[in-house]
């Protein structure tokens, strides 16, 4: 499960990268908030709280700074 969770979260930056390079500012935030929320379901489950806090916060810097 926890693999499945991982190509899931990798995935989903992938495609924010992409977006980003294509300049697509709004699809890239999309999918950064999807991966925010991806996270914050497994907060606590598959993902101890303090690294699934770390993720949101360098995923909130990220989309602040676009």
């Amino acid at each position: 499960m926890r693999g499945q969770i991982l190509v899931l979260f990798i995935i989903t930056v992938a495609a924010a990268e992409s977006a980003i390079n294509r300049g697509q500012k709004k699809t890239a935030i999309n999918q950064l908030n999807a991966f925010i929320n991806e996270v914050k379901a497994q907060s606590d489950k598959h993902i101890k709280e303090d690294a699934a806090k770390i993720l949101i916060e360098d995923a909130e810097y990220l989309i602040n700074h676009l």
